[in-house]
């Protein structure tokens, strides 16, 4: 009798710890949770650098998977060419969006995100360097890689710069550089939304 007394309460020490877990993941969603958030299809990130953990929504930090993303979700594209010390001030950088809550939830909800750093020194994986056509050097960091992206497919090495494409990476309206007033980030994204509307 006493063993099954014991075997039961062990069980529900097991109920409680489950449900502890349940809550504490809630609470602090992991990269697979999150990426469930957007959607079972896309993937997780490459070189996941926890610079946007604010958004509930998966970041990437390539530009070619967060594009894959976008297609399989039919969302359109984010992207935010930025850096570690390449701004002079946190004013400029992206992480600064994230402290307005309207922006945070219309990413989450509407963008596939992607922060392109041009000055993270971190190692690309094997099969993602390459040669340049732009310049013919090797690309060897993901520094070089969006540095390189940003050069040939918008004309310009200065961040901040920001994109919003469609899921073919087009251009849904003209990308933009500093956002000076913080109050022209959230129409920003909303003309992006509505552009891409009216389109269809």
């Amino acid at each position: 009798m006493e063993a099954i007394v014991y075997t039961v309460n062990q069980k529900k020490r097991m109920v409680y710890w489950w449900l502890a877990l349940v809550i504490i993941s809630a609470c602090n969603p992991t990269v697979k949770d999150k990426i469930h958030s957007v959607s079972v299809y896309c993937e997780e990130p490459k070189y996941n650098l926890h610079l946007s953990d604010a958004l509930e929504a998966v970041v990437y930090y390539d530009y070619h998977q967060a594009l894959n993303c976008a297609k399989k979700t039919n969302r359109p594209l984010f992207a935010a060419f930025t850096g570690h010390t390449t701004v002079s001030t946190s004013e400029f950088q992206f992480t600064s969006w994230l402290e307005n809550n309207e922006i945070r939830e219309i990413l989450n909800n509407n963008y596939v995100v992607a922060v392109l750093l041009t000055d993270d020194k971190t190692p690309l994986d094997a099969a993602d360097r390459y040669t340049s056509v732009y310049s013919g050097r090797e690309i060897t960091t993901i520094a070089q890689k969006n540095g390189d992206l940003q050069m040939w497919r918008y004309h310009t090495n200065a961040p901040p710069y920001y994109v919003i494409e469609d899921t073919a990476g087009q251009s849904i309206i003209e990308p933009h550089g500093v956002f000076l007033d913080r109050s022209e980030r959230l129409p920003y994204l909303k003309r992006g939304l509505k552009a891409l509307r009216a389109r269809k």
